[in-house]
């Protein structure tokens, strides 16, 4: 992957084919509104990357010479400079793409523009000048990622070039990138490669892009939803952050997660008895105090010394100081990069907040009608209220973010509408501006897709009226393990949930992909992130293409696996229980064995959903799609890779699959 101009421009001088000849087809293939970029395996154009240009327009410069390359076989030249008589691809904001018109302060994060004049097309963005992309892509410990690769926690410095670089080479030359590797990406010939005028500028509808879903995060024997299949079918953890970059993930990063664990308030205020403020805590309803360790803890967010405290933790984060600075903090206390960094400080409570505190002053404010009983459909767990807490937690939520507004009002704290502080008070008519609120969701589909969705959107059209910032979501992409094996997909469903987000106010996802398997899971993480860039997208247009381009011939029966899996999920595994909320995630869904078959478990799964019916028919499918492929060819090695993974280990499972094989 190691790039340099210098290495550019040594090979532009071993280019096979004269001067003479590239003039000649730069001098005939732009005239009227036609421009060549390659024919015959001769480029009509060049790379231009003007000298002094950032790394990261020289890397968006070899992504796309890699790929005009695969598409046309002509090889194509980077070069500093082109003559204004020779046809040129402009890369970067440079005082060329500027006089063509080019502003890229008036674009959006990560937004770009794609212009063409004459013979020069211009793709240019915000681009930091000192990022290194490379040493991402190859994991080296080179700030801000420092070796972590796609799965990172970091608001990364701008590389929005690269993303035009991309969006060009989908539209012009239709290649796509739809998991990890080589099989994944689909390049195709394209022996006279042409463009016309073209003028676009794309900015991200949505400013947060993120998921845990790009690759393999396996480790040791810790394997349960780490994707550790990717490794096994050839995807390296450079594949995986190349396909991060290509799927456009932000570089923006909303620090949002559970903060008390990082801010050390059982060390600092309850392990030491010297320094013990007992009544920072949360009571149980025997009196004593929930301070067991640093994690397992948490505050009683009605007193409004512990407002005051958090207050001053966050003041000290943005005048940045060090968290070892907080009062009784250990020398070891450090701001995580998923709580607090760049102009973010998130105030969620740890989840063991579900107990609520019972002194007089909580008790006063919990909802009165709240109602909690043992539901006997969800063994083992309570039926809570989703506003039993809400006056409580979010008096607190506004005393603090009000409490640095003033001295910090370009400063937010990032918080979630989650588990029984879910619900708006009656007492909130506008949020302070320095609040950034996210919803908790799941993408099975619109308002129209049975009651547990229309509430989940509900939640999110209520809580956008009382913010400017836009709303957030934490979207909850969840295979329980215990249906390993078993294809969950949401595709068509996370179509109609996003066209739906569109007119809500949403400006950011953070997708929490918890998957065994990767690769089962890739058509969706593909699709949502090109639907948080724009929500408006259709899905199904996706899917249908998805299918034709990676299968050829055999795409209609992997359309029908792939709708056959998401019905069996969405309208047999998943049960809604219109009214009930379980569990601080999400609304009125019930999706895991035990609680989906509370006396059959995952045998209920086999009884009710995959029936005798239904394994043959998958089977029937996978017979047909294996019919219409050409043994050989790349289209024959995806679909054994596809059926391998979504038809087989279901056939396996239940006992369905033929000695003789598929």
């Amino acid at each position: 992957m190691k790039h340099s101009l210098s290495k550019a421009k040594a090979f532009s001088s071993r280019l096979a084919i004269s001067g003479l000849a590239l003039l000649v087809l730069a001098g005939t293939t732009y005239a009227g509104s036609t421009l060549t970029l390659a024919e015959n395996k001769v480029a009509g154009v060049k790379i231009v990357v003007s000298a002094g240009s950032c790394k990261p327009v020289l890397f968006a410069a070899h992504e796309l010479r890699t790929f005009l390359q695969q598409a046309t076989g002509a090889e194509f030249t980077i070069t500093e400079q082109a003559p204004a008589s020779e046809a040129a691809i402009v890369l970067g904001d440079c005082s060329e793409s500027r006089a063509a018109g080019i502003e890229v302060a008036r674009l959006k994060r990560d937004g770009f523009q794609i212009l063409r004049k004459g013979n020069r097309i211009f793709i240019a963005g915000r681009d930091d000048p000192d990022y290194d992309l490379e040493a991402f892509v190859e994991m080296e410990k080179v700030p801000p990622i420092n070796g972590q690769g796609w799965f990172n926690s970091v608001i990364k410095p701008e590389y929005a070039t690269l993303f035009g670089v991309y969006d060009f080479l989908e539209r012009v030359a239709g290649i796509r990138w739809y998991f990890p590797g080589k099989m994944g990406t689909y390049v195709p010939k394209s022996p006279v490669l042409t463009v016309d005028e073209m003028d676009w500028t794309e900015n991200p509808v949505m400013m947060f892009r993120n998921s845990a879903g790009f690759g393999d995060r396996s480790h040791g024997k810790y394997k349960t939803w780490r994707m550790p299949d990717y490794p096994e079918i050839g995807v390296t953890r450079v594949d995986s952050n190349l396909w991060a970059l290509r799927c456009r993930q932000s570089t923006a990063y909303l620090p949002e997660n559970h903060a008390i664990g990082m801010l050390h308030y059982y060390h600092r205020y309850y392990q030491d008895e010297k320094n013990r403020k007992e009544e920072y805590f949360a009571m149980r309803p025997d009196g004593t105090r929930y301070a067991e360790s640093q994690h397992k803890c948490s505050l009683c967010y009605s007193n409004p010394d512990v407002a005051k405290q958090i207050i001053a933790d966050a003041k000290l984060f943005f005048s940045s100081g060090k968290a070892a600075d907080m009062e009784n903090a250990p020398w070891n206390a450090k701001w995580e990069l998923n709580r607090a960094q760049g102009d973010y400080f998130s105030l969620l409570p740890n989840d063991q907040y579900g107990a609520g505190c019972h002194c007089q002053r909580c008790l006063a404010l919990v909802k009165k009608e709240t109602v909690e009983t043992m539901d006997p459909n969800l063994p083992g767990e309570y039926v809570i209220s989703t506003g039993k807490y809400s006056r409580i937690m979010w008096d607190y939520f506004r005393t603090v973010a009000e409490g640095t507004l003033a001295e910090f009002p370009n400063k937010y704290f990032t918080i979630l509408a989650y588990s029984m502080y879910r619900e708006i008070p009656d007492n909130i008519t506008k949020l302070p501006a320095n609040l950034m609120v996210g919803v908790t969701a799941i993408p099975n589909g619109n308002s129209s897709d049975g009651p547990a969705m229309k509430r989940i959107i509900d939640d999110i059209r209520q809580w956008g009226k009382y913010t400017d910032n836009g709303l957030w979501l934490w979207l909850y992409f969840i295979n329980r393990p215990q249906y390993d094996g078993i294809p969950l997909p949401r595709l068509w469903a996370a179509g109609r949930f996003y066209n739906e987000l569109k007119n809500l106010n949403v400006n950011g996802i953070y997708m929490e992909c918890l998957v065994t398997h990767g690769y089962t899971a890739h058509l969706d993480i593909y699709l949502n992130h090109r639907l948080m860039w724009n929500p408006s997208l259709d899905a199904n247009q996706i899917i249908s293409e998805y299918a034709k381009h990676l299968y050829g011939a055999a795409d209609g029966e992997v359309v029908a696996l792939l709708q056959l899996f998401e019905e069996k999920y969405l309208k047999g595994i998943v049960k809604n229980v219109p009214g009930r909320y379980s569990g601080a995630a999400y609304r009125d869904i019930i999706d895991w064995p035990e609680g989906r078959w509370p006396q059959d478990g995952i045998e209920g799964l086999r009884k009710e959903i995959y029936t005798d019916e239904i394994l043959a028919q998958i089977l029937q499918l996978a017979r047909q799609a294996q019919s219409k492929v050409t043994s050989g060819t790349i289209e024959a090695d995806r679909l054994q890779l596809f059926l391998s993974r979504f038809a087989i280990p279901v056939l396996q499972k239940f006992n369905a699959m033929p000695q003789e094989g598929i």
